[in-house]
């Protein structure tokens, strides 16, 4: 008997949208931010990333509060820090840093 192949889909690309940025956990797992370098809620996700972002193909917007993490997360700003530079989010009973890429595309 042959062994059945599983195609595993490609996990969401941890990202979400606020203020036409898009934000990117910083390389590998993240860097961690220290529960004491939480600051404010900024904004929650509330609505899933386009399928095009999900399968890290294609051209994609991700609009402000939409992104590939569950919804209702809350998203922080980080102590001493502009937001328009590095956000936190929780991840487990950690924050991790998030930064903004390159900006939102138009689609097609």
């Amino acid at each position: 008997m042959r062994p059945v192949e599983r195609i595993r889909k490609p996990d969401p690309i941890p990202q979400f949208g606020l203020h036409g940025l898009v934000y990117m956990r910083t390389s590998g797992f993240g860097e961690p931010v220290a529960a004491t370098d939480i600051a404010d809620v900024i904004e929650s996700i509330n609505d899933s990333s386009p399928p095009a972002a999900a399968m890290r193909c294609g051209r994609y917007t991700v609009a402000d509060g939409q992104g590939a993490l569950p919804l209702g997360t809350k998203i922080y700003s980080i102590r001493g820090i502009d937001p328009a530079t590095a956000l936190a989010v929780p991840q487990g009973a950690s924050y991790i840093r998030f930064e903004p890429r390159l900006p939102t595309l138009p689609t097609p």
